[in-house]
């Protein structure tokens, strides 16, 4: 699959967003130099974070479980333009 194909609403496995985005397979925040691309993971059955949508945007709760966010490590420090799929 090619991000081209990718349609609102669309449900994908954790291996095909692998292979569509070119990135890694674990993490909530997943960088891709190959295809320019940020990908947030959102699941709100996990009941890991408290992500939450506000009409159009998405409020994501960022990195790790402990402790303060910085924007300064990890992929919080990745400036992209965000487009929800």
């Amino acid at each position: 699959m090619e991000i081209n194909d990718l349609k609102p609403g669309m449900t994908l496995s954790n291996s095909q967003v692998s292979s569509t985005f070119r990135c890694g397979n674990m993490g909530g925040m997943r960088r891709s130099k190959t295809t320019n691309s940020l990908v947030l993971i959102s699941d709100p059955f996990k009941g890991l974070y408290e992500d939450r949508w506000d009409e159009d945007i998405l409020h994501y709760t960022g990195m790790g479980k402990i402790g303060d966010q910085s924007l300064e490590s990890a992929q919080n420090k990745v400036s992209v333009k965000l487009t929800t799929v």
